[in-house]
């Protein structure tokens, strides 16, 4: 499908087997599918950067037959920067990315099984139902837990303020202790920790800036 440069460094075939490419949606193949319900089929994953391919194909490339994805593509974790797009497999497959003078590649993840985008880790796409403070609480879980526990919230009707589900009940933000409630925002940060996070919003906002 594609010529591959960098199967030395990366170990292993840039491409999935064919059994599992046929099983990949065409583009606009889950157009009319909310972005977190969307199957991501394959995941490819090198340093900072992390993709997820929900759709793709065959195309012409310059330089012969390609395949195009399209999918969601997270850069450090930054949800803020992250996009739906597309991506050339062939430009993936050669790129090489030396931070600090170490040599990485884009690789695929071979271990990897199709799931809807609520149950990538990292990707943040999944419905709150309006309960912030859940997915708040829960944010050090797999995504895959938080989206169910705020699905569970809304099952069980608790209030909006629901924060933690502990010794059978929903505790609010409001019955919260301090350290708790600071987790939220509701309790003012120790000044070390706020300047910290200060110092991060900025870097983050001059990495979006640059892209």
């Amino acid at each position: 499908m594609i010529t591959e440069t960098q199967r030395t460094r990366r170990g292993h075939a840039f491409m999935p087997p064919e059994v599992e490419l046929v099983k990949l949606p065409r583009i606009y193949g889950q157009e009319k599918v909310r972005a977190e319900d969307k199957i991501a089929y394959l995941h490819y994953f090198g340093g900072p950067f992390d993709f997820w391919v929900t759709e793709g194909g065959p195309v012409d490339g310059p330089n012969g037959r390609d395949f195009e994805f399209f999918g969601y593509t997270l850069i450090d974790g930054m949800n803020d920067c992250a996009e739906w797009g597309y991506q050339m497999a062939s430009d993936m497959e050669q790129q090489v990315f030396q931070p600090r003078g170490l040599p990485f590649v884009i690789e695929r993840d071979c271990w990897w099984k199709p799931r809807p985008m609520w149950e990538c880790d990292r990707t943040d796409l999944f419905d709150r139902h309006g309960y912030d403070y859940v997915a708040t609480w829960y944010r050090g879980s797999p995504q895959k837990t938080r989206a169910e526990m705020c699905r569970k919230a809304m099952e069980d009707g608790a209030p909006q303020t629901a924060a933690m589900w502990r010794d059978g009940r929903w505790y609010t933000v409001d019955t919260a202790p301090p350290g708790i409630r600071r987790v939220f925002g509701l309790e003012p940060l120790p000044e070390k920790v706020r300047q910290a996070n200060l110092a991060r919003e900025i870097a983050q906002e001059a990495v979006c800036g640059d892209g």
